[in-house]
């Protein structure tokens, strides 16, 4: 297998579905032994970053690779060394939790040597294995589903999701089982539209929005926040002209007001700068904005 110091490396990847560009130019370096949260609304582009890192789709444009393996022409690599999980698989309910595991790893061809009491006892079902899978719990039937996805040994396993119907003692359990995992040295990916799921279990952390990768980096760091300036003005497109002259960003922040992503520091030299274009500036205020602040933002209808 080639060496590589990376987990997942990504330049510029991008996938169309029709006419809808679902990845949009995503680039990130991901280090092995990270639990990483991809962070984002509904339609940010998730669970196709997902599919795309772990081989299950070709990227329409860009390029990237998993733990050395690339994304174009070593798609059957790449699918060998990653586990996903999605969904919780088709169960029979008149058989255990073990039997339906075994029958999961014959039907992936991984037939009668398959570590299937090792996989249960990594998610914490060995106590439960004989348990009839009608009889399990929502978030039990989800650990084995995680199970699964582990009975061929992957290096790196992706999770879509898995928390969104789970109750609160479901999402403790599995929370439990994907800390102990990372742990062991797995690296994990976990899609999450909950900024406290990504901060409470996390090592690292990636927003999404639109296709885009908005941010990027240790939790620490993104919970932290990013400096911006608050400015209310007149005109808008001024203050938005003026951000880009100096290179930050702007958008909008609410009714006659931009926010520009610049430290405190830059504030004087910005409103110099406003005022020798011409325009009104009323009110300037320091920001910090985390993720708790960042993800409700993106949510909102038409933000990019």
């Amino acid at each position: 297998m080639p060496a590589t110091s990376l987990a997942i490396e990504a330049n510029r990847l991008t996938r169309y579905d029709g006419t809808r560009r679902s990845v949009a130019d995503v680039s990130l370096a991901v280090p092995p032994g990270v639990l990483l949260g991809l962070l984002g609304p509904p339609g940010a582009g998730k669970s196709t970053l997902i599919r795309l890192l772990a081989g299950r789709l070709r990227p329409t444009s860009g390029s990237g690779a998993v733990l050395g393996h690339d994304l174009r022409r070593e798609r059957r690599a790449v699918r060998a060394l990653t586990g996903v999980v999605a969904a919780v698989p088709p169960l029979a309910g008149g058989l255990s939790l073990r039997a339906n595991l075994r029958l999961l790893a014959m039907l992936g061809g991984r037939g009668a040597c398959a570590p299937v009491d090792a996989a249960l006892r990594r998610v914490d079902l060995e106590a439960r294995a004989a348990m009839l899978a009608r009889d399990a719990s929502n978030a039990e039937r989800w650990r084995l589903a995680v199970a699964a996805a582990l009975l061929h040994q992957p290096r790196l396993l992706f999770l879509d999701e898995p928390t969104v119907e789970l109750d609160p003692a479901g999402v403790v359990a599995l929370h439990q089982a994907l800390r102990r995992l990372h742990e062991e040295g797995l690296t994990v990916v976990l899609a999450s539209r909950r900024v406290e799921e990504v901060e409470r279990l996390c090592t690292h952390a990636a927003l999404l929005h639109a296709g885009h990768l908005v941010d990027y980096g240790p939790i620490e760091a993104l919970l932290r926040g990013e400096d911006a300036l608050l400015i209310t003005a007149e005109p808008l497109p001024i203050v938005a002209a003026v951000a880009a002259h100096f290179g930050y960003a702007a958008v909008p922040a609410g009714r006659g007001a931009l926010r520009v992503a610049a430290s405190p520091e830059a504030a004087p030299g910005l409103i110099a700068a406003l005022v020798s274009a011409g325009a009104r500036v009323f009110e300037v205020t320091a920001e910090r904005r985390g993720l708790a602040q960042r993800l409700p933002e993106l949510e909102e209808p038409g933000v990019r």
